[in-house]
């Protein structure tokens, strides 16, 4: 690391530990440090500051290329200028990375030190290749061509400079008269009944030439069969492999260091027949030793490979080697891709009689490199994610905070009737704030999939009511009117879903409409459509153009004219929204046009509930109920236990309450509580140990958590303990006595 600053230095390395990468590093910050550390300390990495006391990351990239070329070099810089960033790269750098995005380090150095290792592979492979380039000889081929009597109707020239024997000599003669007398007849004769029942014979002969000499080939004699499938002729390609048996014994002197190696070698002749493997070739491939001796390299391609493509290879690797990846096929069908090297062996004359292959699974290099892809863009997904984030709640919490913090301070010198004014700003904006920190949460916990569903009875026509009475006419803006549609025929339906969530949603939309109309009219309603039961909420604003319908339920997605109109918001209710109605198996949706208006809807599947009810008569009924109701309040804060007081006082029979977990577990051995609102953060003994204990002595009673831990791990951490729901801190007095009427 070449660097002068000690705090960047110590949160470049914290970012690589991040990546799990085990490392060694040396930092430097002068040029004859650096120059001696590529020398001593050999670093497989260098990441350079640009700005330095004494010289500069372009001089760093220079010195690199002179004492350590071949080196990753990453320039890692507060600020630079594109020109000079075109130079860097220009001069050989691997990447630069701002500062500011300093999450890119990680993937980049996995990414320079994957390059690197690939380099050190093929260079390691080509030095075992060099090896056996003298080790191997020559043998070309002849063809010949007979007809059913085995009579020479056909031969090649290689034929003819390989025997001494001219077509006049040999035509009309059986291709025996070159035998030695090395195969018996019963060979002669099972070789003749293969290849005229249409199979393919392949062996060895030993043969003399017409000057006496003897000589060694290899054959494959195939039958030729017209378009009726009747053979007429027999195919002979035979090659000389005198040279070749000579070859083979320097072949298995070398075999034994090529089985060492991990990657798979690969020995061909000119004619692209395989005459070596190793084990590891076997291993990758699947092949039993020796099953692929003798047979054409394009065994080895993908079936979309072509064998011109095979051969496409061959001119690059004639001028002294070929290397690139392909797709290459095992022998039980699976394709993976490789890391082809090939180069040409050449005799003591550099003329070239074979080639050798190494080949590399990279099955898991492009796994990792696909991996370290999706990484980045995730990365960088996140960073705009966030930035949003930040941006936008930022100035959401800043307007409520402010007016906060202001009237506070003005309350102290104001009178009563100046207080009470004050106090009610104070309290609309803590509102404001609690509920953007609600919606945060909320949809962190959406998101991470653990929210449960609370299905109960449903009035869809007061759910929409009651969404109706909570945005006040007097909280509207000037020239908008509120409405509200409930058909007559169903008015006193009642549906199993959460009410909570749609009322929820509902409320977002509202909430949008409301925003993001300066006049006109807002129509709050429902239909039944077949199976479903749809919602909407519909508004005369300022609409939303088509290119934008789908992206605004995207989390922190705004609409161009919302920014540009200054109008508040964080993005986040339309998102929640959509996965809200997710979780009740309905769909959400938008019809718009720009400066006409918008028609927001969703649905939720319409089933009935068991009976039907009039709604106020329930409310009646649990209102009744709960005044009987002896509740115990565990808080170690007694401003907390004060307020809960205050909020039940005259709603139930008794509130009593302990200032810990384990009093509260003396308290409710000797009393019947219909339900213990329990703390969870409190001495002695916490909430969790507590309710544990009750709960094993008593699994029916009811115990509420009332928490300001409202992380999804959190919350699944008090109910696994035994709560039967959450209460968020700050409790709200309408949640405080639902939760009451729920659970007593």
């Amino acid at each position: 690391m070449v660097e002068d600053l000690a705090s960047d230095a110590e949160l470049i390395k914290h970012q690589i530990k991040k990546h799990d990468i085990q490392f060694n590093a040396l930092i430097v910050d002068n040029k004859e440090d650096y120059e001696k550390a590529l020398e001593d300390f050999l670093p497989d990495v260098i990441l350079s500051d640009f700005s330095l006391p004494s010289f500069n990351g372009l001089q760093a990239l220079q010195i690199r290329g002179e004492k350590a070329p071949g080196t990753p070099f990453i320039l890692v810089t507060g600020t630079i200028n594109e020109e000079t960033a075109v130079d860097v790269m220009k001069a050989g750098a691997d990447d630069y990375i701002i500062k500011e995005h300093i999450v890119r380090l990680g993937p980049a150095i996995l990414q320079a030190i994957e390059k690197k290792e690939i380099i050190r592979l093929k260079r390691a492979a080509e030095n075992q290749l060099k090896i056996l380039s003298l080790a191997i000889e020559q043998n070309p081929a002849s063809i010949l061509i007979t007809n059913l009597n085995g009579e020479i109707e056909y031969v090649n020239p290689k034929f003819t400079h390989l025997t001494g024997y001219g077509f006049d000599e040999v035509q009309g003669k059986n291709p025996r008269i070159l035998k030695s007398g090395n195969k018996s007849p019963e060979e002669y004769a099972n070789l003749w009944k293969t290849i005229k029942a249409g199979g393919e014979w392949q062996g060895e002969f030993e043969n003399i030439k017409k000057n006496g000499e003897i000589f060694f080939e290899s054959a494959l004699i195939s039958p030729i069969a017209d378009d009726k499938g009747n053979i007429t002729h027999f195919l002979a390609v035979k090659e000389d492999i005198t040279e070749k048996r000579k070859v083979e014994k320097k072949v298995k002197l070398l075999a034994h260091s090529l089985e060492s190696i991990s990657e798979c070698v690969v020995v061909t002749d000119n004619d692209n027949l395989i005459i070596f493997t190793n084990e590891s070739f076997n291993i990758t491939y699947g092949y039993l030793e020796g099953e692929v001796i003798g047979k054409h390299r394009n065994l080895l391609l993908a079936p979309d490979s072509t064998p011109e493509e095979g051969n496409l290879i061959l001119p690059e690797t004639s001028k002294g080697c070929w290397r690139g990846e392909i797709m290459n096929q095992r022998k039980d069908g699976t394709i993976f891709p490789v890391l082809l090297s090939i180069s040409e062996i050449r005799d003591e004359n550099e003329v070239p009689f074979a080639q050798i292959s190494v080949i590399i699974d990279i099955t898991e290099i492009i796994r990792n490199r696909e991996e370290l892809m999706e990484a980045k863009a995730k990365s960088e997904e996140t960073n705009r994610l966030r930035s949003a984030l930040l941006n936008n709640l930022s100035h959401e919490i800043r307007t409520p905070m402010n007016a906060i913090m202001g009237f506070a301070g003005l309350m102290a010198e104001a009178d009563n009737r100046e207080k009470n004014s004050y106090a009610e700003i104070i309290l609309k904006s803590s509102g404001q704030l609690l509920s953007l920190i609600d919606e945060v949460i909320l949809l962190s916990r959406l998101q991470s999939e653990k929210m449960t569903l609370n299905f109960t009875g449903c009035s869809p026509a007061e759910t929409v009511r009651d969404i109706f009475s909570m945005f006040d006419i007097k909280d509207l803006k000037e020239g908008i009117d509120l409405k509200l549609n409930i058909p007559e025929e169903h008015k006193n339906l009642m549906i199993s879903t959460d009410a909570n969530k749609v009322r929820q949603i509902l409320t977002n939309l509202t909430s949008n409409a409301i925003k993001y109309t300066p006049r006109g009219n807002i129509e709050l309603g429902f239909l039944l459509q077949n199976s479903q039961i749809e919602f909407y909420v519909k508004d005369t604003g300022i609409g939303i153009p088509k290119s934008e319908q789908q992206k605004i339920f995207e989390t922190f997605y705004r609409g161009e004219q919302a920014i540009t109109s200054a109008i508040g918001g964080t993005g986040l209710g339309l998102s929640i929204s959509r996965e809200l109605v997710g979780l009740l198996d309905g769909e959400i949706g938008v019809a718009s046009e720009p400066n006409k208006g918008s028609r927001f809807h969703f649905t939720v599947p319409l089933v009935e509930f068991n009976q039907t009810l009039d709604c106020s008569q329930v409310k009646e009924q649990k209102a009744k109920e709960i005044k009987d109701f002896v509740i115990l309040v565990v808080d170690d804060e007694a401003i907390n236990i004060h307020y809960l007081q205050i909020l039940l006082k005259n709603k139930v029979k008794r509130v009593d309450h302990a200032s810990n977990g384990k009093e509260a577990v003396e308290m409710a051995m000797k009393n019947d509580y219909h339900l213990i609102l329990m703390d969870i953060k409190m001495p002695v003994m916490n909430g969790i140990e507590a309710t544990k204990i009750l709960k094993a002595h008593n699994p029916d009673q009811r115990i509420v958590a009332q928490t300001a831990f409202t992380l999804p791990e959190d919350a699944s951490r008090v109910l696994d303990a035994g709560c039967d729901d959450i209460l968020s801190k700050p409790v709200k007095k309408e949640l405080l006595i639902e939760m009451v009427e729920r659970y007593c």
